[in-house]
């Protein structure tokens, strides 16, 4: 037995175990970066895949090259705002306990009370941490991947390898926004054309091709008997085109605004140009329209990776964002032994703990202008916000530093030196003076 009561025998079983638990700490690491990898690829492949492949190749095969700008606004600005989000979240500190705080606690020692940490609500109360060997604030907890304390952790994100904290939890909502847009819009976007093509590789066609396929022109066509006229619209008139046996294109006084038409379709192509021609023709190619074998398996493998996000953002939407606007994070979803302290009554108030004071920030992925917390105090649901972000009680100008709010905040009761009692003496007044 050595000077510390324990066998060698013991010390080296213990010193084992803290290798195996090193090692296998290590498993978790590999698997959250992995997940990580996969993201990154289903984010890159998403944005190729739909620009180069769906916009510039399909919908020009198709005679849908109206349709490019617009898709292209509407998928790309949802996507770099996901994008941008994405690396935001991936690179900020969630929120680690800061030194200021450490400071604070070791000023006042053992005048500030601490508990021990419990699955259950403890506003106000500062905890300890086994694991980091430091008391921490409110709402804080250990990440068993990140091996640190988090500031009103949420859970540990694998598709981003890091944390969800009080400093980042703002970038993952919109992430989430962002990209869950983005996936429905392409989606919806490339579903026929990606049933279309789905059909020609099962049935082993020689080709693979989208129809009806078209070509738009400005003019009007002037020669051929009417095959038909009709009222409809444009993506009508096209598929009654190809239905009908001598149709070899139609065309219509305007644009293609979506709206109800007067169409007149023709047997023979002719088109009369003007430079000022009101009229608008589609031709329909009867030989065109196909996609190379290379083409139709990277529109295909764009599918699966729709289909993929979109599986996963629609849950993770389903299930993180009614937790913000209830302002609860995953770990205290399972808290029940009070109401929640901290609901602040309306659910633009509780997100606007996450997002800072309403603004245009709400919508860039970018740090609150106005942050309503510092991480370290978060408004209870008696107590209103106030313009700095802490609770308007604490506003008042005897309120000076933060650490005057965590004082009281967190009951840490002054120590005996702070109160001058360790100063006073007989000739207090006359040092005093000799100080100016």
């Amino acid at each position: 037995i050595d000077e510390k009561g324990s066998s060698p025998q013991a010390r080296q079983a213990i010193e084992q175990a803290m290798v195996s638990e090193e090692s296998w700490s290590y498993v978790p690491q590999m698997v959250s970066l992995l997940t990580k990898s996969l993201a990154i690829i289903l984010f890159l492949y998403g944005g190729y895949g739909y620009n180069a492949i769906f916009l510039s190749r399909i919908l020009i095969a198709a005679g849908r090259d109206h349709l490019v700008t617009p898709y292209a606004i509407m998928f790309n600005t949802f996507y770099i705002l996901g994008l941008l989000s994405y690396i935001a979240g991936c690179f900020t500190d969630p929120g680690g306990i800061p030194d200021r705080w450490t400071s604070f606690v070791k000023k006042y020692d053992r005048y500030l009370p601490v508990a021990n940490p419990r699955q259950e609500w403890q506003p106000g109360k500062a905890t300890y941490c086994k694991k980091c060997d430091i008391i921490r604030p409110e709402r804080a907890h250990h990440c068993h991947f990140c091996r640190k304390c988090v500031l009103r952790m949420d859970h540990h994100c694998p598709w981003m390898n890091n944390c969800v904290g009080v400093f980042n939890h703002k970038y993952f909502a919109l992430l989430g926004i962002y990209a869950g847009l983005a996936s429905l819009i392409a989606l919806v976007t490339t579903l026929p054309d990606m049933l279309q093509c789905v059909s020609s590789v099962v049935s082993m066609d020689s080709q693979v091709t989208l129809s009806p396929s078209f070509s738009r022109h400005t003019g009007y066509i002037s020669a051929g008997g009417k095959v038909l006229d009709a009222t409809m619209t444009v993506e009508q008139a096209k598929q009654k085109c190809s239905e009908l046996p001598n149709c070899q294109g139609f065309c219509f006084k305007g644009v293609d605004t979506g709206d109800l038409m007067n169409i007149y379709f023709k047997d023979r192509w002719n088109l009369w140009k003007e430079e000022s021609s009101e009229w608008t023709a589609y031709r329909y190619e009867k030989d065109g329209g196909s996609l190379a074998d290379n083409d139709a398996l990277q529109f295909i493998l764009l599918g699966i990776v729709i289909v993929i996000s979109n599986g996963m953002l629609v849950p993770l939407n389903c299930s993180h964002l009614p937790n913000m606007l209830e302002n609860v994070t995953m770990i205290e979803t399972y808290y029940d032994n009070m109401p929640n302290p901290f609901d602040q009554g309306s659910k633009l108030s509780n997100m606007a703990q996450v997002f800072g004071s309403p603004g245009i920030d709400w919508l860039l992925p970018m740090p609150p202008l106005r942050p309503l917390t510092d991480g370290i105090c978060y408004a209870r649901t008696d107590e209103p916000v106030g313009s700095a972000g802490f609770a308007k009680v604490y506003e008042d100008s005897q309120w000076r530093e933060p650490e005057d709010v965590w004082r009281s905040r967190y009951h840490a009761q002054m120590r005996p030196k702070d109160h001058g009692s360790g100063e006073e003496g007989p000739f207090s007044s006359v040092v005093k003076w000799f100080h100016g």
